[in-house]
């Protein structure tokens, strides 16, 4: 085998291998891909990281749910199905250190608690993405990608770039958040506390008034987030999978939105995992890696949809 090929090979096999083990911290034999773009205590973060393979066909602005722990630990298990992708990934801030292996993570930081509702983060996604792309202007196809509640800001941060291609939504029903929420209630038999909670967020309560982890400031803005119609009319490509073992949204919410979605303008392709969780994850399998494989296919075939979409 000619030298260029076979050190081809050694990257392709290092990068399947690395997507087939389980999320978590890189081992003390692997390099982080991922380093610090820029960031600032009260703005947050950018990680960002290189295409894997060359030539780098797309760009990949990568948004992670709520959590308040770091995912620099994780960040290259995270991405490394997604082999020819210049890979963003943006933080929010004030964000805890990744707990250890087996370790509990610790409560949310007050400095977090006190920062995080999704207007906020909006504004400052926006702001970071901006920096961001600005140190990269190569012309390359920029892809949105939102992960559980990172989802909910595909809208805004759509407009915000228009020159994005295609959406990605994963671990997120595409409902607005308050009537998700709504449905997982009366999925847990809680729909008495999620009313309560949502009239509470519409009272004049102290404004550090915390519930469930969260400043009331947080639960109003989700209240009123919208998310569903802007998805649906959004003329960009909409990508969309998730896991029939999700705990945190619930199937009637996924089955409400995709029978929605099929009527797109832009075209929708929802991605059904039914031994998957949340985050997309069953036993011996990171399904996440999947969907990063059809955006690997769709730039190989220069961002046409396959013949034959998945549907639900």
């Amino acid at each position: 085998m000619p030298q260029p090929l076979r050190r081809r090979a050694r990257r392709l096999l290092a990068a399947l291998a690395l997507a087939a083990l389980p999320p978590g911290a890189a081992t003390a034999q692997e390099a982080p891909r991922f380093t610090v773009l820029h960031g600032q205590p009260d703005l947050g973060q950018v990680l960002a990281r290189p295409a894997l393979l060359p030539p780098a066909r797309y760009r990949v602005l990568l948004v992670p749910g709520s959590g308040c722990h770091s995912l620099a630990p994780s960040a290259d298990r995270l991405a490394a199905g997604l082999l020819h992708a210049e890979v963003l990934l943006l933080q929010k801030p004030h964000l805890l250190p990744a707990p250890g292996p087996g370790t509990a993570g610790s409560p949310c930081p007050e400095a977090f608690i006190r920062s995080d509702r999704l207007g906020a983060w909006l504004d400052r996604a926006r702001q970071l993405a901006a920096q961001a792309l600005q140190r990269q202007p190569a012309p390359l196809p920029l892809v949105l990608a939102g992960l559980s509640e990172g989802a909910e800001l595909l809208p805004g941060l759509a407009a915000a770039f228009p020159e994005a291609t295609l959406l990605v939504m994963a671990g997120h029903a595409g409902l607005d958040p308050a009537v998700a929420g709504r449905l997982q209630a009366e999925r847990l038999d809680a729909s008495a506390a999620w009313g309560a909670l949502m009239a509470q967020a519409e009272a004049s309560d102290p404004p550090d008034a915390v519930q469930h982890g969260r400043h009331l400031r947080y639960w109003r803005d989700l209240r009123h987030w919208r998310l569903r119609q802007p998805l649906l009319t959004d003329p960009r490509p909409l990508l969309h999978a998730w896991g029939g073992r999700d705990a945190l949204m619930p199937p009637q919410a996924y089955a409400e939105f995709a029978d929605a979605a099929r009527h797109r303008a832009g075209g929708y392709c929802a991605l059904a995992f039914p031994d998957a969780d949340h985050e997309l994850r069953a036993s011996g399998r990171d399904h996440l890696q999947s969907v990063w494989a059809w955006l690997e296919r769709l730039a190989r075939e220069g961002g046409r949809w396959p013949g034959a979409c998945f549907r639900p």
